[in-house]
């Protein structure tokens, strides 16, 4: 079960750098406002919305995208036709909060933990933290992007859920997702989780959003790999789902 308010606790303690970079600076516009006049407490009242009103918007859009809107409930996953005694991996970046929630929703399915995270090429100091306060349960099995331990076609679907932006490197990323295919049976399924470097997350991460990749990347590495996208839609305003088959069908 998740805490109450888990996700976004969780993005201030992993970028906790920012969030305290972001007091101070207020905490000094509040000082020169208050001991200063003129134009320098003008200046001061201006720094502090500057500062604030992104940080709270970021703050407030996380609340609901992670705790709020349902994200977990995985309601994203209703219209895929999954087979319910399959077999599946979850592969995440040093960060996992799925695999257990994909257990409970298919418990006749077989459910691999596969962690790709490399601190050598994934250097987001995000996952650092992260990694240090979650660290990976005894079943994950450390990966890499360049290989898969599963055999060609024995997968029937494959979980990216905000792992694949990781990966920042386009021909890593289209290796890894040539992995993904090999891997996968015919017919079975890759699910992309993701956020868009787009302009409602602009809104909502200010420039945070360059951390997301574009739809053009994504849609260029599907491409080159030779996934059939079937399905893309917006889960919310800031989320989107890929679905992805082998040898499928584009609606």
């Amino acid at each position: 079960m998740r805490k109450p308010l888990q996700g976004v606790t969780n993005i201030v303690r992993f970028n906790w750098p920012f969030y305290a970079l972001a007091v101070t600076a207020l905490a000094g516009a509040g000082l020169v406002s208050i001991f200063s006049e003129g134009s320098l407490r003008s200046w001061a009242s201006i720094l502090t919305i500057c500062v604030a009103v992104p940080v709270v918007v970021s703050l407030l859009i996380s609340a609901y995208v992670y705790d709020l809107s349902g994200l977990y409930d995985l309601h994203w996953l209703d219209d895929i036709p999954l087979k319910t005694d399959g077999s599946f991996a979850n592969i995440n970046a040093g960060f996992d909060e799925t695999t257990s929630l994909l257990r409970l929703r298919y418990p006749s399915a077989q459910v691999a933990a596969y962690d790709f995270y490399d601190p050598t090429r994934h250097t987001e100091p995000s996952i650092r933290r992260a990694r240090l306060a979650y660290p990976a349960a005894p079943d994950v099995v450390t990966i890499t992007t360049a290989h898969i331990p599963a055999q060609d076609d024995s997968l029937d679907a494959i979980f990216l859920v905000f792992a694949a932006h990781e990966i920042r490197d386009a021909g890593e990323r289209e290796r890894f997702f040539g992995e993904c295919l090999r891997v996968l049976r015919p017919g079975g399924y890759v699910i992309v989780l993701e956020h868009l470097r787009d302009t409602a997350n602009f809104a909502a991460y200010n420039i945070g959003f360059f951390h997301f990749l574009p739809l053009r990347s994504w849609l260029s590495a599907f491409q080159v790999t030779g996934f059939t996208l079937t399905r893309q839609q917006r889960i919310n305003p800031f989320v989107t789902v890929f679905k992805l088959m082998k040898n499928g069908n584009t609606l």
